[in-house]
């Protein structure tokens, strides 16, 4: 092939060259710094995993907010992830039986948005101006209604708990 351009270098030049090059790599490795970057990756991570239910709810809370075709769907999955949160997990109960016992802790009216939910999932027939108007009021009442019987601290402390939201998303069907 042939060369148009030809690069004649000096020893000298290629004496620099050579010593520039071994300096860069015989540069000695911090390994203090590198200790400090990998434990603030780390610590950077574990303060990530638990955060992750909190970022978790504040999706679910937003998406549970907005006023759009799935507001029962996104109400009562936010309700449902709120609850485990909490400690209340649904395991085996049926939606009904659960609604009615975190009525009976709470004193909310989770039990008539369940059916309300439950025929609009699984029925074909239209809701009523007064199954609408729950649908569309439910959730900040019901989020109220159980911050109010929950402590502080206990909130915090179950939020905390990675174990909760992993319980959440990989419940057992029930038979």
């Amino acid at each position: 092939m042939p060369i148009d351009e030809i690069k004649v270098m000096s020893k000298e030049q290629l004496k620099k060259l050579k010593k520039k090059n071994n300096e860069q790599l015989s540069e000695p490795i911090d390994w203090i710094k590198v200790g400090w970057i990998v434990l603030l990756i780390v610590t950077a991570l574990v303060i990530l995993l638990f955060m992750l239910p909190w970022i978790i709810w504040q999706y679910l809370n937003a998406k549970a907010k907005q006023m759009n075709a799935s507001k029962a769907y996104n109400s009562y999955r936010a309700s449902l992830y709120y609850l485990n949160q909490l400690g209340y997990s649904r395991d085996s109960k049926g939606p009904q039986e659960y609604a009615y016992l975190m009525d009976l802790k709470f004193g909310t009216n989770f039990n008539a948005f369940s059916n309300v939910y439950q025929k609009i999932k699984y029925g074909s027939v239209p809701l009523s101006e007064a199954e609408q108007k729950m649908v569309n009021n439910f959730y900040k009442p019901f989020i109220k209604q159980v911050r109010s019987k929950t402590k502080l601290k206990t909130r915090f402390s179950k939020f905390l708990n990675i174990y909760n939201t992993i319980h959440y998303f990989t419940q057992p069907k029930t038979n």
